[in-house]
C-alpha cells in the first residue's frame, strides 16, 4: 500500500511539472527573419526575436497572436548560442526544432519564449 501511494504521488508530480512546461513546439521549420534589440529599439537591450516558418502544435496562450514567433534571451550563454545557432539556420535554410517554455516575455508580452532548441 505504501509503494502504491509513492507510485501515485510521483505520477501526479510528473504530470503536474509536465504541464507547467507545455510550450509549443515548432518541428523542422524554417527560420525566416531575427530581430535583436536593443536599448534604442522598442524592447530591451538582448532580447532576440525569431520568425519560424509554422505555427507551434501547442503553445502559450499568451503568444496567440504572433505564434510564429520565439523570443531568445541573450543575457544567459545558452540564449546567446541559440541566437547563434538560429541566425545560423536562417543563412543556410537548415530546418530546426524548437520548444517554447510555455510562457511569454516581460519584454514582449505577445511572444512565446525559448526553451531549446535543436539543429
Amino acid at each position: 500500500m505504501k509503494t502504491l501511494k509513492l507510485v501515485c504521488a510521483f505520477a501526479a508530480l510528473t504530470l503536474a511539472s509536465g504541464a507547467a512546461f507545455a510550450g509549443g513546439t515548432w518541428t523542422n521549420v524554417v527560420v525566416i527573419l531575427i530581430s535583436a534589440s536593443t536599448s534604442e529599439h522598442i524592447g530591451p537591450d538582448g532580447i532576440v526575436e525569431v520568425e519560424l516558418s509554422a505555427t507551434p502544435v501547442g503553445g502559450a496562450a499568451c503568444g496567440s497572436g504572433y505564434s510564429q514567433w520565439v523570443t531568445i534571451d541573450t543575457s544567459s550563454s545558452g540564449g546567446k548560442i541559440a541566437a547563434s545557432i538560429l541566425a545560423e539556420a536562417r543563412l543556410t535554410r537548415q530546418p530546426v526544432s524548437v520548444i517554447g517554455t510555455g510562457t511569454c516575455s516581460a519584454a514582449f508580452p505577445s511572444v512565446e519564449q525559448l526553451s531549446y532548441m535543436v539543429e
